[in-house]
């Protein structure tokens, strides 16, 4: 299991790739490779894409050739220029203040020239060093992903003992409404109290407010869990549909909830689901 961010850089031979990426619900990728080498940008992008399933991903390509440059000096400008300099300090009488710098940065007196670039020469260059660029960030992503994986266990087991405490206050809260009944039905008809009614009333009631059912689910729920944590490849998506199930299952325990100690059971439910929800949304 992989979280969705992660870091990566690699250098080689004047080639720099950086790639970093972040939470998305689904791929997505920027490419920056420069306007000369935009050519780069669709293999780079088919690189990304059959290594990484999910996540906002961004690549920075710095490709400096520099060291291939050739620089010609004009001498014949270099000395036109200096000949005019000296013809109007004469001419204006003005000091003639023309230094090396400036006169280096003048028009035409130097010019560079770039050799011929191997396109398909780069592009392989320029792949292997995405590639181990990629790896750096996948093991990133790969140790975060066990660092999630690891707290959401933590988290579910959690949950499954929240859900069966309130399994065991269940009981109480019907025999609570039974006796609440009881008193209230003696106070209405003393002599003539009917004990049946009071215990069909009861029984309702404990129909109603039953919670086996949504907690089977709830456990059945998260062994699932536990079971895509362990599956390799895309999880995130499933493991958020699941985590959706779970949340409509102890709803319907806090609507059937009367009881202080349960409805305070839902509410620590509840928030654990939204930290394991949160968890989620960082695994690719």
């Amino acid at each position: 299991m992989n979280s969705m961010t992660g870091y990566g850089r690699a250098e080689e031979n004047g080639v720099t790739v950086e790639i970093k990426s972040v939470n998305s619900r689904y791929l997505e990728t920027n490419i920056r490779t420069g306007s000369l080498y935009i050519f780069l940008e669709e293999p780079i992008k088919q690189h990304i894409t059959k290594q990484l399933a999910r996540g906002k991903v961004s690549c920075f390509v710095s490709i400096d050739v520099s060291d291939d440059v050739e620089i010609t000096l004009n001498e014949p400008i270099a000395a036109a220029y200096l000949q005019a300099a000296e013809t109007l300090s004469a001419r204006f009488r003005m000091k003639n203040d023309i230094s090396l710098t400036k006169l280096l940065t003048m028009r035409d007196v130097l010019t560079s020239e770039s050799p011929e670039i191997d396109n398909e020469a780069l592009q392989t260059h320029v792949l292997s060093v995405v590639d181990a660029a990629l790896a750096q960030l996948c093991m990133m992503r790969e140790r975060e992903g066990a660092a999630l994986k690891a707290d959401l266990l933590a988290r579910s087991k959690t949950v499954a003992a929240l859900a069966e405490k309130l399994l065991e206050l269940s009981p109480r809260a019907v025999e609570a409404y039974r006796a609440k009944i009881d008193e209230r039905m003696r106070e209405l008809l003393e002599e003539n109290f009917d004990e049946q009614r009071v215990l069909g009333e009861a029984a309702i009631f404990a129909d109603k407010v039953a919670i086996d059912e949504e907690v089977v689910r709830l456990r059945s729920h998260l062994a699932q869990l536990h079971a895509m944590l362990d599956t390799p490849g895309e999880t995130g998506r499933k493991l958020d549909f699941l985590l959706q199930e779970c949340n409509r299952e102890v709803n319907t325990v806090g609507s059937k909830c009367n009881d202080l100690d349960m409805s305070q059971l839902v509410i620590e439910l509840k928030a654990e689901l939204e930290k394991i929800r949160e968890q989620i949304q960082n695994i690719e």
